[in-house]
Protein backbone atom coordinates (compact mmCIF):
# COMPACT_ATOMS: atom_id res chain seq x y z
CA UNK A 1 0.00 0.00 0.00
CA UNK A 2 1.46 3.39 -0.64
CA UNK A 3 2.19 5.72 1.94
CA UNK A 4 -0.58 8.84 1.78
CA UNK A 5 1.21 11.76 0.72
CA UNK A 6 2.45 14.79 2.32
CA UNK A 7 1.16 18.00 2.99
CA UNK A 8 3.86 20.76 1.23
CA UNK A 9 3.47 24.00 2.98
CA UNK A 10 5.08 26.44 0.66
CA UNK A 11 5.82 30.06 1.87
CA UNK A 12 4.66 33.28 -0.90
CA UNK A 13 8.04 34.20 -1.23
CA UNK A 14 9.58 29.94 -1.98
CA UNK A 15 8.39 28.80 -5.41
CA UNK A 16 6.43 25.86 -5.32
CA UNK A 17 7.89 22.80 -7.29
CA UNK A 18 6.02 19.93 -9.40
CA UNK A 19 5.79 16.93 -7.68
CA UNK A 20 5.10 14.43 -9.94
CA UNK A 21 4.33 11.99 -7.43
CA UNK A 22 1.34 13.45 -5.72
CA UNK A 23 0.58 15.26 -9.40
CA UNK A 24 -0.53 10.87 -10.08
CA UNK A 25 -1.86 10.30 -6.92
CA UNK A 26 -4.27 13.30 -7.61
CA UNK A 27 -4.52 12.72 -11.49
CA UNK A 28 -5.65 8.83 -10.73
CA UNK A 29 -8.39 10.05 -7.64
CA UNK A 30 -9.81 12.01 -10.51
CA UNK A 31 -10.06 9.52 -12.99
CA UNK A 32 -11.30 7.04 -10.44
CA UNK A 33 -14.14 9.45 -9.99
CA UNK A 34 -15.14 9.89 -13.22
CA UNK A 35 -14.82 6.35 -14.23
CA UNK A 36 -16.75 5.11 -11.23
CA UNK A 37 -18.30 7.56 -9.60
CA UNK A 38 -18.59 8.67 -6.30
CA UNK A 39 -20.22 6.74 -3.52
CA UNK A 40 -21.68 7.54 -0.09
CA UNK A 41 -23.80 4.38 -0.20
CA UNK A 42 -24.29 3.42 3.65
CA UNK A 43 -22.41 6.90 4.91
CA UNK A 44 -24.71 8.98 6.98
CA UNK A 45 -24.00 12.44 6.77
CA UNK A 46 -25.43 16.00 9.09
CA UNK A 47 -25.32 18.90 7.17
CA UNK A 48 -26.12 22.01 9.15
CA UNK A 49 -26.86 25.86 7.50
CA UNK A 50 -28.87 24.35 4.47
CA UNK A 51 -30.96 26.70 2.38
CA UNK A 52 -32.41 28.11 -0.66
CA UNK A 53 -28.77 28.81 -2.58
CA UNK A 54 -26.18 27.94 0.39
CA UNK A 55 -23.17 25.89 -0.04
CA UNK A 56 -24.77 23.33 2.44
CA UNK A 57 -27.52 22.63 -0.26
CA UNK A 58 -25.19 21.62 -2.74
CA UNK A 59 -23.38 19.40 -0.66
CA UNK A 60 -26.77 18.06 0.28
CA UNK A 61 -27.51 17.32 -3.00
CA UNK A 62 -24.33 15.54 -4.22
CA UNK A 63 -24.07 13.22 -0.76
CA UNK A 64 -28.11 12.15 -2.34
CA UNK A 65 -27.03 11.81 -5.52
CA UNK A 66 -24.38 9.65 -4.24
CA UNK A 67 -26.85 7.34 -1.95
CA UNK A 68 -26.18 8.88 1.69
CA UNK A 69 -28.58 9.15 4.45
CA UNK A 70 -28.60 12.90 5.24
CA UNK A 71 -29.72 14.97 8.18
CA UNK A 72 -30.24 18.41 6.74
CA UNK A 73 -30.60 21.48 9.46
CA UNK A 74 -31.76 24.95 8.74
CA UNK A 75 -32.71 28.01 11.28
CA UNK A 76 -35.60 29.08 8.37
CA UNK A 77 -38.20 26.58 8.77
CA UNK A 78 -41.57 27.83 7.63
CA UNK A 79 -43.16 24.37 7.42
CA UNK A 80 -44.82 24.53 4.00
CA UNK A 81 -42.04 26.46 1.55
CA UNK A 82 -38.97 24.79 3.49
CA UNK A 83 -40.47 21.23 3.24
CA UNK A 84 -41.43 21.73 -0.53
CA UNK A 85 -38.03 23.36 -1.21
CA UNK A 86 -36.17 20.47 0.39
CA UNK A 87 -38.79 17.68 -1.41
CA UNK A 88 -37.39 19.46 -4.97
CA UNK A 89 -33.94 18.99 -3.91
CA UNK A 90 -34.56 15.17 -3.05
CA UNK A 91 -36.92 14.39 -6.38
CA UNK A 92 -33.96 15.92 -8.60
CA UNK A 93 -30.51 14.75 -6.45
CA UNK A 94 -31.73 11.56 -4.69
CA UNK A 95 -30.61 8.18 -5.54
CA UNK A 96 -30.82 4.74 -4.62
CA UNK A 97 -30.47 3.93 -0.80
CA UNK A 98 -30.41 7.81 -0.27
CA UNK A 99 -33.06 9.63 2.23
CA UNK A 100 -32.95 13.25 3.54
CA UNK A 101 -34.52 14.17 6.65
CA UNK A 102 -35.03 18.03 7.35
CA UNK A 103 -34.69 19.90 10.66
CA UNK A 104 -34.81 22.65 12.18
CA UNK A 105 -32.19 23.78 14.27
CA UNK A 106 -30.72 26.93 15.82
CA UNK A 107 -26.66 26.13 16.43
CA UNK A 108 -26.62 29.15 18.33
CA UNK A 109 -28.72 27.19 21.36
CA UNK A 110 -26.45 24.98 23.48
CA UNK A 111 -30.32 22.67 23.90
CA UNK A 112 -30.61 22.85 20.19
CA UNK A 113 -26.76 21.05 19.58
CA UNK A 114 -27.87 18.24 22.66
CA UNK A 115 -31.22 17.62 21.23
CA UNK A 116 -30.07 17.30 17.27
CA UNK A 117 -27.14 14.69 18.18
CA UNK A 118 -29.40 13.09 20.40
CA UNK A 119 -32.34 12.40 18.07
CA UNK A 120 -29.50 11.51 15.67
CA UNK A 121 -28.10 9.05 17.94
CA UNK A 122 -30.86 7.98 19.93
CA UNK A 123 -34.36 8.21 17.97
CA UNK A 124 -33.17 7.67 14.20
CA UNK A 125 -30.44 5.05 15.98
CA UNK A 126 -27.86 6.55 13.17
CA UNK A 127 -24.29 6.68 13.36
CA UNK A 128 -22.42 9.70 11.41
CA UNK A 129 -20.08 9.93 9.51
CA UNK A 130 -19.97 12.89 7.92
CA UNK A 131 -20.55 16.28 9.49
CA UNK A 132 -20.39 19.56 7.57
CA UNK A 133 -21.39 22.52 9.66
CA UNK A 134 -22.90 24.96 7.40
CA UNK A 135 -24.62 27.00 10.03
CA UNK A 136 -23.18 30.93 9.85
CA UNK A 137 -24.31 34.27 10.98
CA UNK A 138 -23.22 37.00 8.81
CA UNK A 139 -20.32 39.25 10.25
CA UNK A 140 -20.28 41.86 7.19
CA UNK A 141 -19.15 45.12 8.20
CA UNK A 142 -17.85 44.69 11.35
CA UNK A 143 -14.30 44.36 12.72
CA UNK A 144 -12.33 43.66 15.84
CA UNK A 145 -13.03 46.93 17.54
CA UNK A 146 -16.84 47.04 16.68
CA UNK A 147 -17.47 43.84 18.32
CA UNK A 148 -21.29 43.58 18.73
CA UNK A 149 -24.01 41.46 20.51
CA UNK A 150 -24.57 39.78 17.13
CA UNK A 151 -20.81 39.45 16.78
CA UNK A 152 -21.16 37.37 20.13
CA UNK A 153 -24.03 35.47 18.59
CA UNK A 154 -21.90 34.80 15.66
CA UNK A 155 -18.93 33.67 17.65
CA UNK A 156 -21.15 31.46 19.77
CA UNK A 157 -22.69 30.05 16.60
CA UNK A 158 -20.36 29.55 14.60
CA UNK A 159 -17.34 28.36 17.19
CA UNK A 160 -18.49 27.84 20.68
CA UNK A 161 -21.55 25.84 19.47
CA UNK A 162 -19.92 24.12 16.08
CA UNK A 163 -17.34 22.60 18.97
CA UNK A 164 -20.02 21.72 21.22
CA UNK A 165 -21.95 19.91 18.20
CA UNK A 166 -18.84 17.97 17.55
CA UNK A 167 -18.25 17.02 21.33
CA UNK A 168 -21.71 15.71 21.48
CA UNK A 169 -21.14 13.87 18.61
CA UNK A 170 -18.06 12.19 19.42
CA UNK A 171 -19.94 11.11 22.96
CA UNK A 172 -22.37 9.49 21.35
CA UNK A 173 -20.03 7.82 18.90
CA UNK A 174 -18.40 6.58 21.88
CA UNK A 175 -21.49 5.57 23.86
Amino acid sequence: MQAPPTLRLCSPQHKTTWDPALSSLYFDALTSMVNEGVSFEGKVALVTGCSKGSIGIKIVAALLTGGATVVATTSSFARSSTLDYFRTVFEENGSKGSSLTVLPFNQASRQDCRSLVDWIYNVKALDLDIVVPFAAISENGRDIGNIDDRSELAHRLMLTNLTRLLGHVKAAKGA
